[in-house]
């Protein structure tokens, strides 16, 4: 885990600089420029639209009385890709505007459900859990004694 976040902190903006300085050696700063500023304003109409649509999604599935996991999930994956977006750089531009085409924000929910169950399930149960270690039908009696309201029947 803390190997993935040094990636994500250090690395990836590094050959996020890596990769601004081939375009910009290849073109011009002011291409360079022009570039991060277009993807994250249309990235962020874009994930606007695409997050409006989504909303109606889950509205609809609310209002026919299922839960709308899938259209949640969608949510999650546009925000991502909303946030990525209006970060600088080009390598989180591609991975935005692919988050944001429903063919492969499908593929990423599958592959993202899978995930989850596989690495978030419970252990199983173990075979003697259902084994009482006293009968099921012993009834066991409780008296509450309030001490203001206390008679002289009631037991210590």
């Amino acid at each position: 885990m803390l190997f993935r976040l040094f990636l994500v902190i250090v690395v990836l903006p590094l050959a996020e600089l890596a990769v601004l300085f081939a375009i910009a050696e290849h073109t011009s700063w002011w291409f360079v420029l022009g570039l991060v500023a277009f993807t994250g304003v249309f990235g962020a109409a874009l994930a606007r639209r695409e997050g409006l649509r989504c909303w109606q999604a889950i509205q609809d599935e609310m209002r026919q009385g299922r839960l709308p996991a899938q259209g949640l999930l969608e949510g999650v994956l546009i925000l991502l890709a909303g946030v990525v977006l209006i970060t600088p750089g080009a390598i989180t531009d591609v991975l935005g505007f692919a988050l944001l085409t429903p063919a492969f924000r499908r593929r990423a929910i599958d592959y993202l459900v899978h995930y989850l169950r596989d690495n978030l399930v419970p252990p199983p149960v173990p075979d003697d859990w259902d084994t009482p270690t006293r009968p099921r039908d012993e009834i066991i009696d409780a008296h509450v004694v309030d001490p203001q309201h206390r008679s002289d029947d009631d037991p210590e």
